[in-house]
């Protein structure tokens, strides 16, 4: 790899991609950053009634997005600082939420649309068996209040994981041990979870909770039934593409409004959970949430009922969006049928998008009007982007090109994104700028087809300029060595390791599928159990039955 400067690159690549564009937009766009008005850059907007055609809107929206998740611009902007003042923010929304959840005798509406709510969250719940809910219980890929991230791995937490707050230690000690009688665990009661922040983009970084680790156990079982029984009403939270294919659609018939919301998992209110939740769900949901955080130092009582990071977080907030969507249908009498969601990103008929928003906004949430869209011929949702039933799904640089890694995720992003906006090719305009990138890389960097991800660069068959090695046996296709990050790996020997294998013995393959501890469970072999975020590069042989052209450059 040919050594520049990572910030002459940067400022290299961003031009080449931006006068590729050629549009009023992207010479805005370089503008700011030659001037260093990064802040002005940051805030930039982008609103598709403003275009009429589908190559204006594109490029403009691919200029604009282009450094919306920078995390290297300078802003000036205090990002941690910015993070706790709009988490404080949301506290003090859900405080007036659950204040205002307190009577509802003197508002008619907002009580039918609880009550609505309860009825369809109790029809989608029904009742669970406590071996249920033991079977579903697991630990997350993450970090806890007592165990760094960099050990976190399911071992280690079996081993050595303590933390539990006060209202999960009286529920759940009483029969722990009869439920996971191998485990001897050795509880820490503590006061609740740890607010911390990570970075996100120039204008700020992204708050999260750090949960103690056997409510964060609990939590996941919880959030397991949750999209269990959603999956049984049409809501798969194990694929996202179906949102991504329903704006599609939507973008191009306009018949479904797509919504997205701010701050989502932080105004869920405990008002709101305990006016809509049935008695038996609302008793565990409540018995392994922390009721308090730990904010710099200080304890402080929460106001929202969960944040990001705990367990169930994400199947909670679905559910609930879910259900109002589905009011919202029923009241503007149109079918409930096309409703998807995943997350705050909601997909409902564009006849009940005005009484959606007016409900869900009665409860406490803020729908992102900016990045919420019910006409125009743009929708957008789980990252896919679509303008007339064309993908227009554009590209983000969000870190300086100073290791080799980066240089090669944009170069095969600039090449797949040149084949999305032509048909049968690659879009000529891109190719200077996809040039530039590669020959940073060098001749040294593998060469891969389309699909296999960031293991090489992509290119054509007949620009891979490497003979690969043929299949054997009768096996149809190549071998082609290319980098790939492997995990590092620890042996373990002790209860841990037994408690871990016990629980994932006789998963199915599906559940493997959908795993995201899927690098830290199926690579366990024997005692060797993959460490997180420890990784190392290596050279790799890959079965490539037929390469993918990606055709001509057009």
């Amino acid at each position: 790899m040919q050594s520049l400067d990572c910030h002459e690159n940067t400022r290299k690549f961003t031009y080449e991609y931006l006068s590729a564009l050629d549009c009023p937009r992207s010479l805005t766009v370089f503008i700011l950053f030659e001037q260093g008005e990064h802040k002005q850059l940051s805030e930039l907007q982008w609103d598709p009634h403003h275009y009429n055609d589908l190559k204006s809107a594109r490029d403009s929206l691919a200029a604009t997005k282009f450094l919306s998740k920078a995390v290297f611009l300078r802003t000036g902007n205090q990002l941690k600082e910015i993070a706790m003042e709009k988490f404080f923010e949301t506290e003090l929304q859900c405080k007036k939420t659950n204040e205002y959840l307190v009577n509802l005798a003197n508002k008619p509406d907002l009580a039918s649309s609880l009550l609505a709510a309860q009825f369809k969250i109790s029809s989608i719940l029904s009742d669970f068996t406590p071996d249920e809910f033991i079977d579903a219980c697991n630990f997350g890929p993450g970090s806890t209040t007592t165990i760094r991230r960099r050990l976190a791995n399911h071992p280690y937490k079996f081993q050595f994981e303590t933390g539990i707050t006060q209202e999960a230690y009286d529920f759940t000690m009483p029969w722990f041990s009869n439920a996971y009688p191998l485990w001897e665990v050795q509880p820490k009661v503590i006061s609740g979870s740890k607010i911390v922040t990570v970075p996100k983009n120039a204008k700020t970084d992204r708050v999260i909770a750090i949960e103690p680790g056997i409510n964060l156990w609990f939590q996941k079982g919880i959030g397991s039934m949750l999209r269990r029984r959603l999956k049984g009403f049409g809501i798969d939270l194990n694929n996202q593409s179906i949102n991504g294919d329903k704006s599609r659609i939507a973008s191009k018939f306009s018949h479904l409004a797509t919504v997205d919301f701010s701050s989502a998992s932080d105004t869920i209110s405990t008002k709101l959970v305990e006016e809509i939740f049935p008695q038996n769900w609302l008793a565990l949901l409540r018995a392994y949430r922390s009721k308090f955080a730990t904010v710099d130092g200080k304890i402080h009582r929460l106001e929202k009922f969960s944040s990001m990071g705990n367990g169930f977080t994400f199947e909670l907030e679905s559910l609930i969006f879910y259900v109002f969507a589905c009011v919202a249908c029923d009241r503007t009498n149109c079918s409930s049928k096309e409703v998807s969601v995943y997350g705050d990103d909601v997909i409902l008929p564009v006849e009940a998008y005005d009484e959606y928003c007016s409900i869900v906004q009665s409860v406490g949430f803020t729908v992102n009007l900016a990045k919420s869209y019910s006409s125009s011929y743009y929708r957008e949702s789980c990252g896919a982007h679509y303008w007339d039933g064309q993908c227009v799904k554009p590209i983000f640089l969000k870190e300086e090109l100073y290791e080799e890694d980066t240089i090669l995720r944009n170069a095969n992003s600039v090449r797949e994104y040149s084949r999305r906006r032509v048909n049968g090719g690659c879009d000529r305009t891109l190719r200077r700028c996809w040039v530039f990138l590669a020959a940073l890389l060098g001749s040294s960097t593998p060469r891969i087809c389309s699909g296999y991800g960031d293991i090489g660069l992509i290119v054509n068959e007949d620009e891979a300029g490497v003979n690969p090695v043929p299949a054997k046996h009768g096996i149809e296709g190549n071998f082609h060595l290319v980098w790939c990050f492997v995990p590092i790996t620890r042996s373990f020997s002790d209860r841990g390791l037994l408690l871990f294998k016990l629980k994932t013995l006789g998963r199915s393959r599906d559940e493997w599928r959908f795993n995201p501890l899927d690098i830290t469970e199926a690579g366990c072999v024997g005692n060797e159990v993959p460490m997180p975020m420890q990784v190392k590069k290596t050279r790799k042989r890959v079965l490539v039955p037929r390469w993918t052209s990606l055709g001509p450059w057009i």
